[in-house]
């Protein structure tokens, strides 16, 4: 969700800090459009629990990786992503092996 706030922002040409804005839009977009969703085909499923109590960390979750991503300098931003996808990489060796 982040990548595509940023990328609304950027169209928008709005300041970096109105991104992290963005995501959160977006995630309450998608997660109403799924409630509404779920709503007329299942009333009674269990899932609208769970989207229930899913949604306020998924929320706050995009929130404060996309505030991250936008304050990162500019001048740092290829190392991070260098590093995260090292680290991604790490961790899902890690996973298969464990």
């Amino acid at each position: 969700m982040g990548g595509t706030a940023i990328a609304v922002q950027h169209a928008f040409r709005q300041p970096r800090i109105v991104a992290p804005l963005f995501a959160a839009a977006i995630v309450l977009l998608g997660g109403a459009s799924l409630w509404t969703v779920l709503g007329v085909v299942a009333p009674g499923s269990h899932a609208l629990y769970a989207i229930a109590v899913m949604a306020p960390f998924v929320l706050a979750f995009s929130f404060i990786v996309t505030l991250a991503a936008v304050l990162i300098p500019a001048r740092h931003r290829r190392r991070v992503g260098v590093g995260a996808i090292i680290i991604s990489a790490a961790l899902a060796v890690l996973s298969v092996l464990l």
